[in-house]
């Protein structure tokens, strides 16, 4: 017998029978199909999560950049607790107290947001190293960062297992759950927009970059082959040109105003006539003559790319996510924050066939979701550089091919 302290309902996970809390009355029980379906579900994702981390964050044991080394192990701690959830998801077999289970789904949250919060303040610095006063806004931003993390953990954390253990019945009226999801949605947009917004300031710059590097590319193409041009003259006019005492040449005289050179046009070798390019190679044919190729200029890297579709990705998820919470919260007041299922089985019984607790683990999916989508963005760092430099170019999640 399981019975809360008002002696009518049975506790969570145990539903009521004959009006008798048996052991063996559990939610489960009731819909052990999709029990179990949920209990393989949750051990095999979090347990080919938790190898995929683990052997990545072996690999960049020495090598990797600090930043990455943080988010793996984040990564770590969330897969760990699918594996661990999948004994009991939800408390429906009366294994773990609910609290328990709780606690280890706000965790796989929370490392989740602290993922963000890192994602966030790597951008913000990026942005603010070309500023004048960039050491006072990394003061700020160390503090800002602080505080993300402090309310982050304290949501989840502290939270629930403080109103808990006021006493069992509250379970029922869930009202830390309201008080969770109202705040990690404020939290989750401030730090997306945030991390949107910084994320779109770093990808602009290095498409400036890009772009100043392929001017420079192309200014240094046209450089070579107006010296190319200059020097394309016959053997006997070079070897009848005066010459210093010292062994230094005089410039070459002027040319006449038909003997010109045609103008130079940048373009790619693909694109180079084969009939002239034959017809250069017979006049010039001595090696010291040969026009050597025409470098490409360089296309724009797939790093600037890679920077967009993250943000962009991160971004679209987070709305997502901020969706689905204020659903639920709306929800949940709508039910007077009350979790009516559960508490009709543990005081009343199964009366009604479709009451059921289980229904699609829809925060359950956008965590494991989550956590591939940070695998992938951090997956292509940088190891770390020997320079000062290393914390800021050691990173790139982003910015590596």
């Amino acid at each position: 017998m399981c019975l809360l302290d008002d002696q009518q309902t049975c506790c969570f996970g145990i539903y009521k029978s004959n009006g008798t809390c048996l052991s063996d009355n559990t939610y489960a029980s009731l819909r052990p199909i999709a029990n179990n379906v949920t209990r393989v579900s949750f051990f095999v994702c979090g347990l080919v999560a938790f190898v995929a981390c683990l052997r990545k964050r072996y690999l960049i044991h020495e090598s990797g950049s600090r930043i990455q080394k943080q988010v793996y192990s984040l990564m770590l701690v969330a897969s760990l607790t699918f594996v661990l959830r999948s004994l009991d998801p939800w408390s429906h077999q009366h294994i773990y107290p609910p609290m328990l289970s709780g606690l280890l789904t706000d965790v796989c949250t929370a490392s989740l947001f602290s993922v963000m919060i890192l994602f966030t303040a790597f951008y913000a610095r990026l942005v603010i190293l070309s500023t004048r006063h960039q050491h006072v806004y990394e003061h700020y931003l160390r503090g800002f960062t602080r505080m993300a993390f402090f309310l982050t953990w304290t949501n989840f954390a502290v939270v629930q297992p403080v109103y808990l253990s006021w006493g069992g019945f509250y379970i029922f009226r869930s009202w830390h759950l309201l008080v969770q999801h109202s705040m990690s949605s404020a939290l989750l947009l401030i730090i997306s927009t945030a991390a949107f917004y910084c994320g779109m300031q770093v990808h602009r710059r290095l498409a400036h970059i890009q772009e100043l590097n392929t001017r420079a590319a192309a200014i240094d193409t046209l450089r070579q082959q107006a010296t190319l041009t200059r020097t394309k003259q016959s053997p006997a006019v070079l070897m009848s040109m005066p010459r210093h005492p010292d062994g230094v040449e005089y410039p070459p005289p002027p040319r006449p105003v038909d003997d010109m050179p045609h103008p130079i046009f940048l373009h790619d070798n693909e694109e180079v006539d084969d009939d002239e390019d034959e017809l250069e190679h017979e006049f010039f044919d001595d090696a010291y003559f040969q026009t050597p190729p025409v470098p490409r200029v360089p296309s724009p890297s797939t790093n600037i790319t890679r920077v967009w579709k993250v943000t962009v990705l991160m971004e679209v998820f987070a709305i997502i996510a901020v969706g689905c919470q204020v659903t639920y919260v709306v929800q949940f007041i709508q039910r007077d924050c009350l979790e009516q299922d559960a508490l009709s089985l543990s005081r009343e019984g199964p009366m009604d066939k479709r009451t059921s607790v289980y229904a699609v683990p829809v925060f359950a999916i956008l965590q494991h979701v989550m956590i591939w989508i940070v695998y992938w963005c951090f997956s292509k760092t940088k190891d770390t550089a020997s320079d000062p430099l290393a914390t800021t170019r050691s990173f790139m999640p982003l910015l590596d091919r």
